[in-house]
């Protein structure tokens, strides 16, 4: 037989709880119901009033505010939209999503189930460290470091960037600049292709078609409300240069009255002093109007001569910088050689200097490839040199000071 034994009795032990809660768990349940509410009021609050401000824009615009580009709530007929930015929005969203949701996915589930024990805290307090970091940083980061370093991709993808700029140089007279980034590669096709297109509209001139396109174009930038700062840019250099100022309506109505024929004489006027800037080592053959090959100047140089007296940053620039210990400036009497901290130099000779600047005692030297040689004291030590035989070299019709403004005393 065997023995029974029993199961030795086991004292309950009871928490006892009271029924009431203190003062302490009501102030803190009261202060968290307040909260809670006052944050939900605000919400609603802020929606109701976004609501109720927007629906006269929407009545104004309807349907149409989900389509239409323009920007124009104060041109009369009332016309704006988001379409502009909408797909934008959508995209860098898609992109973002895109991006974030494979990576927190599997973070996720790494830390969750293939990650060692210790090595699961060290990701897991990295995580939250990362969650209580503004996502305003994370914008700036990408906004500094990220952009910098996609912009040679964003060049890959895309096959070429156009902007312009332009330059007045007084009531009437200008410059300007068509600027194409081609991607690598791409940069002798697109510069025949911008070449050989302005062949044509010095010859052809402008279709009524491209004429109208490029009035709507000027019409939907002059109209838009953002553009009021650069109006009033273009006022005050008028006020500085003695120029007449013309309201966007004024302009427009002009450009309107410009003919086809109009515009191929000016852009047959223009072309004779026209400057094809295109990136160095290009193997194009490009001829003029006539037919006659278009002259050629280059930039960059050969090795600086061993006969040039030679210019050097600081010693203390020297000592904390890399850059300023490989750049050299090298100044003869038949022209400046600049070395940048990269070993390209750019060589400009007397003969081809088309303007200096003067900065104090430093001189600014532009050639007639368009490159420049700043001779500053700001870069190189004892210029004193290189500036007497800058001056001693250019023309004095060639030098002028770095304001383009005098005084009455002047």
């Amino acid at each position: 037989m065997s023995d029974l034994l029993e199961k030795p009795a086991v004292e309950e032990r009871r928490i006892r709880t009271s029924a009431r809660p203190d003062l302490a768990d009501l102030v803190f349940l009261g202060w968290a119901r307040i909260s809670g509410a006052f944050v939900l009021v605000v919400m609603l609050g802020v929606g109701g009033y976004l609501a109720l401000r927007a629906t006269r824009a929407l009545r104004t615009a309807g349907w149409s505010f989900l389509t239409v580009e323009n920007w124009n709530p104060d041109g009369g007929h009332g016309q704006f939209g988001i379409a502009a930015v909408l797909i934008g929005t959508v995209l860098i969203g898609g992109v973002a999503v895109s991006l974030a949701l494979p990576l927190a996915l599997g973070s996720a589930l790494y830390i969750s189930e293939y990650a060692p024990r210790k090595l699961k805290r060290t990701l897991v307090g990295l995580v939250d460290l990362m969650a209580a970091v503004p996502s305003v940083v994370y914008g700036v980061w990408g906004f500094v470091l990220l952009q910098y370093k996609m912009t040679g991709i964003a060049r890959w993808l895309a096959s070429s960037d156009v902007a312009c700029a332009a330059a007045w140089a007084g009531p009437g007279h200008g410059e300007r600049t068509v600027l194409l980034d081609a991607r690598d590669g791409e940069e002798q096709r697109v510069t025949e292709l911008l070449w050989t297109e302005a062949l044509r509209l010095a010859r052809d001139g402008m279709t009524a078609e491209e004429l109208a396109e490029e009035l709507a174009g000027v019409r939907e930038v002059k109209l838009d409300p953002r553009s009021v700062p650069y109006e009033l840019g273009e006022a005050a250099g008028d006020l500085l240069l003695g120029g007449r100022y013309q309201q966007p309506d004024e302009r427009l109505a002009a450009l309107a009255a410009v003919t086809p024929g109009q515009a191929r004489d000016a852009f047959s006027a223009a072309l004779a002093t026209a400057l094809l800037v295109t990136p160095c080592g290009g193997g194009h053959n490009l001829g003029t109007a006539d037919g006659r090959p278009l002259p050629r100047f280059h930039c960059t140089g050969d090795r600086a001569p061993a006969d040039g007296r030679v210019f050097r940053p600081s010693l203390a620039a020297r000592l904390l910088s890399g850059e300023a210990r490989r750049a050299r400036l090298t100044a003869t009497d038949r022209g400046l050689w600049a070395t940048g901290p990269g070993g390209t130099t750019h060589h400009i000779p007397f003969e081809e200097v088309v303007a200096v600047e003067m900065h104090g005692p430093g001189r600014l030297v532009y050639g007639r490839s368009t490159c420049f040689i700043p001779v500053m004291s700001e870069l190189y030590r004892e210029i004193g040199a290189a500036v007497r035989l800058i001056d001693s070299a250019v023309p004095e019709r060639l030098r002028y000071t770095s304001s383009g403004f005098r005084t009455v005393d002047a």
